[in-house]
C-alpha cells in the first residue's frame, strides 16, 4: 500500500511539473499568435512596406524564436511574415515595421526606442504587463492561467497605428 502511494504520488507531480512547463511554452505561443489577430483590428499609416509584415523583436531572444517559427509558413494581412531580432542601436534608427515586440522594457533606453516606433507608425507591444509603465501601446498580461492584454491610454495617442475600439473593448484600460 505505501509503495502504491509513493508511486502515485511521484507520478502526480511529474505531471504537475510537465503541465506547469507545457503552460509556459503555451503563453509565449499564444502571445506569438496574438500578434496577428491583433492586427486584424490595425489600420497601419500609408507609408508602410505593404510587400512583408516586418515584426522586430526587441530583448527577447526566446519569444524571438518561438514568432519566427509560429510565422515560418503563415501570413499576417495576407503578407508573408519577415522577423528581426533587434540587438545594436543602429537597427532602430530607422525602424520600418508593423509590430515592435519589446521583451524587455526596463533597457536602458527603451521608452526612447517604444517612441521612436510609435511615431514610425509600428504597433509597439510589451511582453508582460509592467511594460505598459514604459509607454508600449498594447501589452500582454498574464496570470498564470490565462493570457489577456492591457494599453496605455498615452500610448494610444502616441501611436499613429489606428487601433479598433472593439478591440480596446476587451483589453483592460491601464
Amino acid at each position: 500500500m505505501v509503495k502504491r502511494l509513493t508511486i502515485l504520488i511521484f507520478f502526480t507531480l511529474i505531471i504537475t511539473l510537465i503541465n506547469k512547463s507545457q503552460a509556459q511554452v503555451d503563453d509565449s505561443q499564444l502571445k506569438s499568435v496574438l500578434i496577428e489577430r491583433f492586427s486584424r483590428f490595425m489600420e497601419w499609416p500609408e507609408n508602410m512596406i505593404d510587400s512583408v509584415f516586418v515584426i522586430e523583436v526587441l530583448d527577447n531572444k526566446e519569444m524571438y524564436e518561438i514568432i519566427k517559427k509560429t510565422y515560418a509558413n503563415r501570413k499576417i494581412n495576407n503578407l508573408p511574415v519577415q522577423v528581426t531580432l533587434l540587438s545594436s542601436q543602429k537597427e532602430y534608427d530607422h525602424p520600418m515595421c508593423h509590430v515592435l515586440y519589446v521583451g524587455n522594457c526596463y533597457r536602458e533606453n527603451s521608452t526612447s526606442i517604444i517612441e521612436i516606433y510609435q511615431q514610425s507608425g509600428a504597433l509597439v507591444l510589451g511582453h508582460e504587463d509592467r511594460c505598459l509603465e514604459n509607454g508600449v501601446t498594447l501589452a500582454f498580461i498574464s496570470d498564470g492561467k490565462k493570457v489577456v492584454f492591457g494599453y496605455d491610454e498615452l500610448a494610444l495617442k502616441r501611436n499613429k497605428v489606428s487601433i479598433s475600439y472593439k478591440l480596446l473593448q476587451l483589453a483592460k484600460n491601464q
